[in-house]
């Protein structure tokens, strides 16, 4: 089968959008409308050139929640970013990489640089956690420096953990002076009273709602 490639005019954003997809895997139209400052249509007349082109994809994941953008070969082209390609949008943690997501615009808005979980992963930046039962890697979401020299872990948490896996995590992270800040983003007042609880003996640990 022959797939037929339009050919659409490339200017700078439509890069910026493919760095931004890559960097942060996927997003939804309203989020990267929002990261670039455009009206809904407009971003969504733009993602739909780019789908024309074949530069990235739309797709409907979860029912009744929005679709979501992800870069094909000609976008990672584009972006050149040499982050790993992402091939498949994962159902079970789609709800926390678009919180992510969330989470890393409005740090942006905050004057922060961000290094996200793929960047990380690509440069092996820091030294990771592995639980010792799971035998599993843990790195914070996004890593967020700040003009004042500071350099903050985010861990964007939807879902309640294990209180002796956050006591770990939470230990590991005491350890490290890199960091001057430990932010929790969580959906609920509940959560951040839990997470307050168990940070109580741990300096530099705060936890906000999410945006």
């Amino acid at each position: 089968m022959v797939i037929k490639i339009k050919i659409v005019p490339i200017r700078p954003r439509d890069i910026e959008i493919c760095v931004f997809l890559q960097k942060w895997r996927y997003a939804t139209a309203g989020q990267l409308a929002k990261q670039f400052n455009l009206s809904k249509a407009g971003m969504s007349a733009n993602l739909r050139k780019l789908c024309k082109g074949r530069y990235i994809k739309h797709e409907l994941i979860l029912h009744n929640y929005p679709g979501v953008y992800r870069c094909l070969t000609q976008g990672r082209e584009l972006a050149d970013t040499g982050l790993a390609p992402v091939h498949k949008v994962n159902e079970r943690t789609m709800k926390h990489t678009l919180a992510i997501v969330e989470v890393a615009i409005h740090l942006e808005n905050e004057g922060a640089e961000l290094i996200s979980e793929q960047e990380m992963r690509a440069r092996k930046l820091y030294r990771d956690f592995v639980a010792k039962r799971k035998k599993r890697v843990h790195r914070p979401d996004i890593i967020a420096h700040f003009p004042e020299n500071n350099t903050i872990a985010v861990e964007v948490e939807l879902s309640r953990k294990n209180q002796n896996e956050l006591h770990k995590i939470l230990k590991w992270y005491a350890d490290q002076p890199q960091y001057s800040e430990i932010r929790y983003y969580v959906p609920t007042a509940a959560a951040i009273a839990r997470i307050e609880r168990h940070a109580a003996g741990f300096n530099g640990v705060k936890v906000f709602l999410l945006p």
